[in-house]
């Protein structure tokens, strides 16, 4: 779904994800409240992780695959009603497999513009041979996870998405021109942006913390006089932490962690600012320019969340609408809404049960490796239990 031509039958395809996302995630008050209760499970071990490693003062580095794992863990339990051990073989293959993926990705945009570089020996045909074969791995994996539903498929039992997907797409009687292969597309579309999207926010998120902890204090005094300190917050809290979301939105906006969107193409000839653009033309939309035009925002360079709360300490739409990280219009990440909750509540109860402190000569480099997404330089912090 998200490399196919626009057309009635991906408008179809788009639908039936959508609406299956909504049923597993915000349908009713119950899927709300189990979706909420994978977060905080996945959430409240990686406090556990966090504060077991850096114990006795000890400094880590956080994302050693430990982020990864518990996001990734949501994602999985959505589409295979399956949590994961750290340890399972199955599980750490499929991350290393998303994780080299992210690291060769940047070969297969290159042959986009210059395909001529597939007819020579050079580093970066090299690179697209691996950029293909993981993605043959890769899709082989969702392959083998869906036909293992398929042969246990229930129609009076929905186990998770990959049943959902399956029972309308697979076992539905219909001429929308859907078949089987759509199936395990859409569930690769969802595993896809589901683990490296989240993962990634949350490193930047820990990364900021550290270097602004009077940010951090401010963050956690909110969240102590809005939650307290005797239970964990939840998504009901969050209209009362505005401070937190302009902090994850100043995050993916001056970051801009997935700087360039996947390749699109236009559907027609157009003329933007007179620029005559083909129809069937290859375009990319450049999310980066986009968060860090002085047009729009205040000195774009400078990390500033409050520049997302107005007067009243309310989130300014306007300007959170305008932050660019999961594409947008028809095109959106079909799994951005959940996405965001994910985002949140990790935030939310990381920030509610530990402090985050990098050391005192670190700077803390806000340069990136390039890949899939822009991520954090490799970094150590501690993190220290907060108090009752």
């Amino acid at each position: 779904m998200t490399f196919t031509n626009y057309s009635k039958q991906w408008k179809i395809h788009r639908k039936i994800a959508q609406s299956t996302i909504r049923a597993f995630s915000s349908a009713n008050s119950q899927t709300k409240k189990a979706f909420e209760q994978q977060i905080v499970a996945e959430a409240t071990e990686l406090v556990e992780i966090f504060l077991k490693l850096g114990a006795q003062g000890q400094y880590f580095n956080p994302a050693q695959e430990l982020t990864v794992a518990n996001a990734a863990n949501v994602i999985c339990a959505l589409c295979f009603g399956k949590r994961y051990g750290h340890d399972d073989v199955e599980f750490r293959s499929l991350l290393q497999r998303v994780d080299d993926f992210g690291k060769t990705v940047g070969a297969g945009s290159l042959v986009d513009v210059m395909p001529w570089l597939q007819s020579f020996p050079n580093p970066v045909r090299s690179m697209f041979k691996n950029f293909t074969d993981l993605n043959k791995e890769f899709f082989g994996f969702i392959h083998n996870k869906v036909d293992e539903h398929r042969e246990t498929f229930d129609p009076e039992v929905t186990r998770d998405m990959s049943d959902a997907i399956i029972g309308v797409i697979d076992k539905a009687d219909n001429d929308n021109g859907l078949n089987k292969g759509h199936t395990e597309g859409t569930v690769s579309d969802l595993i896809g942006e589901g683990l490296d999207t989240v993962s990634t926010a949350l490193h930047w998120i820990l990364l900021l913390l550290a270097k602004h902890p009077d940010m951090q204090t401010k963050l956690q005094e909110l969240i102590d006089k809005v939650v307290g300190r005797d239970r964990l917050p939840s998504v009901e809290d969050r209209n009362s932490l505005t401070y937190l979301d302009a902090f994850i939105y100043e995050t993916m906006r001056f970051t801009s962690f997935v700087p360039i969107t996947i390749p699109h193409c236009t559907t027609s000839d157009v003329t933007i600012e007179g620029l005559h653009i083909p129809k069937d033309t290859v375009v990319f939309v450049n999310q980066w320019s986009i968060n860090h035009d002085p047009l729009k925002w205040k000195d774009p360079h400078i990390f500033d969340p409050l520049r997302f709360l107005n007067e009243k300490g309310c989130l300014d739409k306007d300007l959170t609408n305008n932050v660019m990280i999961f594409s947008a219009w028809k095109r959106r990440c079909i799994g951005n809404q959940i996405a965001k909750v994910e985002i949140f509540m990790f935030f939310a109860i990381l920030l509610h049960q530990c402090r985050f402190e990098k050391r005192d000569n670190d700077d803390l480099s806000l340069n990136c490796s390039y890949g899939l997404t822009l991520k954090p330089l490799d970094y150590k912090i501690t993190a220290k239990v907060r108090g009752k």
